[in-house]
Formats: structure tokens, sequence, C-alpha cells
């Protein structure tokens, strides 16, 4: 939108008027206002922009920057534009073909939990009746479900933990490498991921390079933008 009002000469700050009464996201909102009257005071768009690094990334912010300084501002406003549903339609595709097998693997998780903790314990009291020495498997299974059912809610609280713990691990930038390093050596879904940040790369170094960004500055933007350490 802001590409189109652009390209018809409307000045920034009306623009950014007109966007910031269109937008239903309120902190959205706040921060275009925001922007117009830095722009309205002297500020350069990109300088604006730079200022709400959580709304806007170094990729938006150094493409703004190319087009002021090229006097091309429409052209890369639109380019962003582009760019940005194309990452988004690449993401959709990546969480589709990723959704099923989580959702199996899952749904699979909870059946057998079901069938030890609820169901094999009625087969015990079958087993129990008949008499006889029962196979080693069966006495594994049984063991099993005797454990989970007498100890679920620590089993629960256990996971529980360990989830936390996980995400607070990947959370630091040793962790974050080594679960970037690990997704991308699974079998399927690494390769799968591998293409996925081939095409970022080179799409929005692409962008950034046919938008005047110098080239140094692109692969600096490039690497935050990849999405996995490893890569970055």
């Amino acid at each position: 939108q802001l590409a189109t009002m652009e390209d018809s000469g409307i000045p920034i700050v009306q623009s950014l008027d007109v966007l910031a009464e269109q937008i239903e996201d309120r902190n959205f909102q706040l921060i275009l206002r925001k922007m117009r009257d830095d722009v309205e005071a002297g500020t350069s768009l990109s300088e604006a922009a730079g200022r709400h690094p959580k709304a806007f990334s170094d990729f938006f912010v150094n493409m703004i920057r190319a087009g002021e300084s090229s006097g091309r501002l429409d052209e890369i406003l639109d380019r962003v534009a582009t760019y940005t549903e194309k990452v988004d339609v690449l993401q959709r595709k990546v969480k589709a073909s990723l959704f099923y097998p989580a959702f199996v693997s899952v749904l699979a998780f909870a059946i057998t939990t079901f069938l030890v903790v609820v169901i094999v314990p009625k087969f015990k009291e079958i087993f129990s009746s008949l008499g006889g020495e029962m196979p080693l498997p069966t006495l594994l299974l049984l063991g099993l479900s005797d454990l989970m059912r007498k100890n679920l809610v620590v089993l629960i609280l256990l996971g529980f933990v360990l989830m936390v713990s996980f995400r607070v691990y990947i959370g630091t930038r040793a962790g974050r490498l080594w679960f970037d390093r690990l997704t991308l050596k699974v079998p399927v879904v690494g390769k799968l991921l591998q293409k996925v940040f081939i095409a970022r790369f080179a799409r929005t170094l692409a962008t950034l390079v046919k938008s005047g960004v110098p080239i140094l500055s692109s692969l600096e933007i490039v690497a935050k933008t990849s999405g996995n350490k490893v890569v970055e």
C-alpha cells in the first residue's frame, strides 16, 4: 500500500497517516503514527523505521535506505512487498509439509500411552487368571504399564520440566547452535530445511543486491534473517 501511494505521488507523511488509520493492530498503528511524526520532523523514512526493530527488520530498513538514496523508493517498496509475500508462501508450504508427520507422531504417542496405561492392565488380569509363564516381551510390557500407572503424575511433571529445560537451553546461543545443527541432520526434514534456507538466502540476497544495497551489508542482513544459527 505504501508503494502504491508513493508511486502516486502522495507525500510519505500523508501516506503513513492513511495507513495508520487503516491498520487494525493497535501496536502497529502507534508505531506508524510515531514514524509519521518523525518523518514530519525531518527524519528519513529508513531512520524512522529503524527506531522500531521489533516491527521492521534490518532487511526492510536497508531496502528503504537503498530506495531513498537511489530515488526509487516506490519500486523498492514494491519489491519488499513481493519478497515478503513469497517468503510467507514458502513458510506456509514448509509448515504444511511438516504438519502431517508431526500430527501422526503425536497421535501415535497418545494412542500408545493410552493402550499401555488403560488397556494393558486389563490383559494382565486375564493372563494372571489363565496361569502359566508369560514370555519376556509380555512381562516387560506389563512392567512398563505398572510403572506408568503408579508414577503417571511424576512422569507428567518430569516431562514438563524436561520440556521447559529444553526450551531454556535452546534459548542460549550454544543450545540454539546445537539444535539447529541437529535439525539439519534429521532424515528427510533436514534436506527440506536445507532447501528452504538456500531458497531464502538466494531470494533475500538477490533482492538486496538488485536494490543497490552493498554486498557486505547484504550478507550481514542475509545471515541475520537465515533463521538457522549454523547457516548464519
